[in-house]
């Protein structure tokens, strides 16, 4: 919580000084009265319900000068606003390695998981798209704000040969605005070729996140670091996912078992590049925490909202429930 007056917030002592001398009064009254008063007072005093209850009016005056002396100060909050127009592409490695299950049940199928629960967190009006990559990259759901069809689509993966990482950042950005004839394309030795830059006084692009999960190094298409420098280019920020152990996950494949290693460094790269972030994943649990914490963060801004009158409303509260006790109990306000 921040103030924008916060040289008013002495008084907030006001509460506590108002409760400590009440209590003090009040002890100095009944000193003065167990010295002068008869036994049979005394006792009368000590049944009566009212010795207790004569403490809890000036409490609640004393919250409430400590809310209203909060109010004065002009409290603001940090809140959570959805972003309109965010984009943010899913793109989802379906490499053969990904049935290694050094994460239970195997890498997939807690990819896929952990995938639907960061669609849940985003924003409802987020738009989310789908892209699977292997030997080659295909987009499954180009960004759509109907959660069924991309939930779908993320059950449907399956998985399949090699890991073309750049080619799954390329189909990504291909559906995204400015992506079709601005994207840029490969040459012969699977380069990508330069993207227009964006005209700075050009109407700015809704905003577009990439997600990238991968569990090993690539080895077919367009280089991750030229895909990774396109995405930059359109302002496009990825967000890279490294699972699996690092030591390596077994995968039984062609009658033998081959050990699979994840490239970390070259998704800490994609990351570093477009202002993203790289995590590492090495346990489901771990995963499903990255994507929950991804999907409350992208598409969400926090913004200072001004709180002053819910302050000055439960001092008011507080004052009028303590004068209203006080009234009914003893008959007087205090």
């Amino acid at each position: 919580m921040e103030f924008l007056w916060p040289t008013a917030l002495p008084l907030v002592i006001l509460g506590p000084a108002f409760l400590g001398f009440y209590v003090w009064q009040q002890r100095r009254r009944r000193k003065y009265f167990l010295t002068y008063s008869n036994l049979a007072a005394i006792k009368a005093l000590t049944r009566s319900p009212a010795a207790w209850r004569r403490y809890l009016p000036p409490a609640l005056y004393a919250l409430a000068f400590t809310a209203l002396a909060l109010g004065v100060a002009r409290p603001q909050w940090l809140i959570s606003i959805p972003v309109k127009q965010v984009t943010v592409m899913l793109v989802i490695d379906v490499s053969r390695s990904m049935e290694a299950t050094d994460i239970a049940p195997n890498r997939l199928a807690a990819a896929k998981a952990a995938a639907k629960s960061l669609v849940e967190e985003l924003p409802p009006d987020a738009r989310v798209g789908v892209v699977s990559f292997s030997d080659s990259a295909s987009v499954l759901v180009p960004p759509t704000t109907d959660r069924e069809l991309v939930n779908q689509a993320i059950d449907n993966l399956r998985t399949m040969s090699a890991t073309a990482i750049g080619d799954g950042i390329m189909a990504a950005l291909s559906v995204l605005p400015g992506g079709d004839a601005q994207g840029g394309s490969a040459d012969g030795r699977g380069r990508a070729q330069p993207a227009p830059r964006r005209d700075s006084n050009a109407t700015s692009s809704p905003v577009a996140t990439i997600v990238l999960l991968s569990d090993g190094a690539n080895n077919r298409g367009i280089h991750p670091i030229d895909a990774a420098t396109q995405a930059q280019q359109r302002n496009v920020r990825v967000y890279t996912i490294g699972v699996g152990s690092r030591e390596g996950g077994i995968l039984f494949y062609g009658n033998q078992f081959l050990r699979v290693f994840l490239d970390e460094r070259t998704l800490q790269q994609i990351a570093e590049i477009t202002g993203g972030q790289y995590f590492f994943a090495p346990t489901a649990k771990d995963l499903s925490a990255i994507y929950q914490n991804l999907g409350s963060t992208i598409g969400w801004e926090k913004q200072r909202t001004e709180v002053t009158f819910a302050f000055v409303a439960a001092g008011l509260a507080l004052a009028l429930a303590a004068g209203f006790i006080s009234a009914t109990w003893f008959g007087q306000p205090l």
